[in-house]
């Protein structure tokens, strides 16, 4: 077990078989293997709970009925057991860390293996041999020792960012791997190449022949960036409770590195941000900042590229075994501000979830800033936000049918509760201050709340008219003329109560 410094996460090896140990983080055993109480514990002090975890893992695997439905050819074992010779018999310096096509369909031929597709395929898995069939390198090996791809990826990083370089060439590697020239000759040096391509470590310029490793790339952004302004661009963020994996926007980058906007020449992109065209005026600028990931876009097809960076960011985000960051969305703010203190360039940020529910149900959003109720669905539009991208952030990122009928009950109860409180509270200071008729419009519209706690449809919900109820009374809260809102304006935190009550009235809408 180990630890990558700092708050890093923790690591478990579970090993496959002596050689080849794989690496698995605690918490996602957890997850996936429901073993609980074995997050933390000590190697020094406690050697039985680590021995204990592992026994749990390894039962838990054997016991599962895909091993048990799994037919595999006895002569997969035979050849898994020759590799395994090869790679461990000898000193250190005499094992075969990695052999030939060849060398592998030699000994697949003599245990009896004519087909080895499906064979390498189950070794790459395993980590019994690696096998990369896309690359497009004469000497593609198989690879019996996975630290020899890990050791000689660390080493290319390293010495370019020793050298203080992003990127280089091919002709570099026989200076990258100097001291080891019999473990990484030049032969194997296109393959590593081609390796840090496709784990999306780096991309090619000048026609393949440059490698850009984007994390060694300057920190600094550059001085000068476009302006997104309201009403001419759009924008969306992910934010996450925990720092974000350190090569999010490497990846990214990687994968879009064809759309790089270069301004004299030279490519707008540095350690944390880039900045992308689609050749048809259209441009987006992509920076992580304090666990945000922001996204900004403007031109004629604004709605088209948002549409395709998002889906990269969404697919990058579904690769990691953590809860997924919550996806929000920049909607504009119409009328005038009437919260003390906000600023005309003052953003609204909603939730993808939160715009397509208000959409569907044809709910009006209530804005507290300008004490407007608002209809999402221009937003909706604009983003083209639906069901297959709305749903995305937090715990139950993908939801089915059944469970998101389930997991709205249990929001809606929670929401209800909060809003009460609110309710009762504004109504109690109304109260004290002599305004009795106001603090009982507000009580009864908690009371209506309390006869909807248990509800399971949200036909009951609106059948109950608790909606419009609340819809009323937040019109009259907005209203600078009613008395409602004069009453408030006059009692302590009472301002700052109904922004409360206009929150529940959103969650629950």
């Amino acid at each position: 077990m180990k630890n990558y410094g700092g708050d890093s996460e923790a690591f478990i090896l579970v090993n496959v078989r002596d050689q080849h140990p794989v690496e698995l983080p605690i918490h996602d055993l957890q997850e996936k293997y429901n073993i609980a109480g074995y997050a933390h514990f000590s190697l020094r002090d406690d050697l039985g709970g680590l021995q204990d975890f592992r026994t749990r893992v390894v039962d838990h695997i054997r016991g599962q009925a895909t091993w048990e439905r799994q037919v595999i050819p006895t002569t997969y074992y035979t050849v898994k057991e020759k590799l395994e010779q090869l790679f461990g018999v000898g000193s250190k310096a005499q094992r075969n860390e990695h052999i030939t096509k060849e060398q592998f369909d030699e000994i697949a031929a003599s245990c009896g293996v004519e087909q080895t597709d499906a064979l390498l395929q189950a070794l790459h898995v395993l980590g019994v041999g690696l096998w990369y069939p896309n690359l497009s390198v004469k000497d593609r090996p198989l690879v019996l020792n996975p630290n020899w791809i890990c050791q000689g990826v660390y080493q290319i990083i390293n010495w370019a960012a020793s050298t203080k370089r992003h990127g280089l060439r091919l002709d570099d590697f026989s200076e990258v791997f100097a001291d080891e020239p019999l473990r990484f000759p030049k032969v194997k040096h296109a393959f590593f190449f081609a390796l840090m391509k496709y784990y999306e470590l780096a991309y090619t310029t000048q026609g393949g022949k440059e490698l850009v490793i984007p994390h060694l790339l300057k920190e600094d952004r550059p001085e000068k960036l476009p302006q997104f302004p309201l009403g001419d661009s759009l924008m969306l963020r992910y934010r996450a409770e925990l720092p974000l994996p350190p090569n999010t926007i490497s990846r990214f980058v990687v994968r879009h590195h064809s759309q790089i906007k270069k301004v004299q020449g030279s490519p707008v992109a540095w350690r944390y941000g880039v900045l992308l065209h689609d050749g048809e005026g259209t441009t987006a600028l992509v920076r992580e900042e304090d666990r945000t990931i922001s996204l900004s876009v403007k031109g004629a097809r604004k709605t088209d590229l948002l549409d395709q960076l998002r889906e990269t960011l969404n697919t990058i985000f579904e690769s990691y075994r953590s809860n997924k960051p919550e996806l929000q969305y920049r909607v504009e703010h119409f009328g005038p501000m009437v919260t003390a203190g906000a600023l005309p360039e003052e953003k609204l940020w909603l939730s993808g979830r939160k715009i397509m529910s208000h959409t569907m149900q044809k709910v009006p959003y209530f804005d507290e800033v300008t004490g407007q109720f608002m209809d999402l669905g221009p937003a909706a539009k604009r983003y083209n936000i639906h069901i297959g991208n709305a749903i995305f952030g937090g715990e139950n990122n993908q939801l089915s049918m059944d469970q998101s009928s389930h997991t709205s009950t249990f929001n809606f109860q929670d929401c209800n509760f909060d809003l009460q409180g609110s309710l009762k509270d504004l109504a109690v200071s109304l109260t004290s201050q002599g305004h009795a008729g106001e603090a009982q419009e507000l009580e009864e519209a908690a009371k209506l709340l309390e006869q909807v706690e248990e509800v399971e449809e949200p036909k009951a919900v609106k059948k109950s008219g608790v909606g419009r109820r609340l819809y009323r009374m937040l019109t009259e809260l907005a209203d600078e003329n009613s008395r409602m809102h004069r009453v408030i304006k006059g009692v302590k935190n009472g301002i700052s109560t109904a922004q409360d009550i206009a929150k529940g009235y959103n969650n629950i809408a």
